[in-house]
């Protein structure tokens, strides 16, 4: 069996019995700066900090690969329609120290068996890297709470 890596409880392995392997893995990453206009002058841009990573990529659920395509559709539809936010492992590394949400679900290339099962589906995934680690505004509301009631 060889371990891939993980979303959350979507956990990519390939064995003899069993195929979940994320294909067409895309990174994207930037930075965020602001342009400040002046008069008679070329703009002065200011860095503003590094911008929150994406990820793309697809994965095949098939019954002939020991996978049920429905109930991992079913799945990914809840991680995405309820924000769950997870982590993203691949090669025993996570992708960065964030978590990651998942943002759009694009499901394709659908088969079905002669009484109407979901046989084969291939889902492309579009991640955002999650920050949590701005808290300024949490302790801002608690600090108003405690000192509101103060008052």
């Amino acid at each position: 069996m060889s371990y891939i890596g993980y979303f959350g409880d979507i956990v990519f392995m390939c064995s003899e019995n069993f195929m979940l392997t994320p294909k067409d893995f895309e990174r994207e990453g930037g930075s965020r700066w602001h342009d400040h206009k002046l008069l008679h002058r070329k703009p002065v841009s200011q860095f503003a900090g590094p911008d929150l990573e994406k990820v793309k990529f697809s994965i095949i659920l098939s019954a002939t690969h020991g996978i049920n395509p429905e109930f991992q559709l079913k799945r990914l539809r809840e991680i995405r329609d309820d924000g769950i936010i997870l982590p993203l492992v691949i090669n025993y590394q996570p992708i960065t120290n964030n978590f990651w949400r998942l943002d759009s679900l694009r499901e394709g290339k659908n088969y079905f068996s002669g009484s109407g099962n979901l046989i084969r589906s291939e889902a492309d995934l579009t991640l955002t890297e999650y920050d949590d680690s701005n808290n300024v505004e949490a302790e801002f509301n608690l600090l108003y709470r405690v000192l509101g009631a103060i008052r």
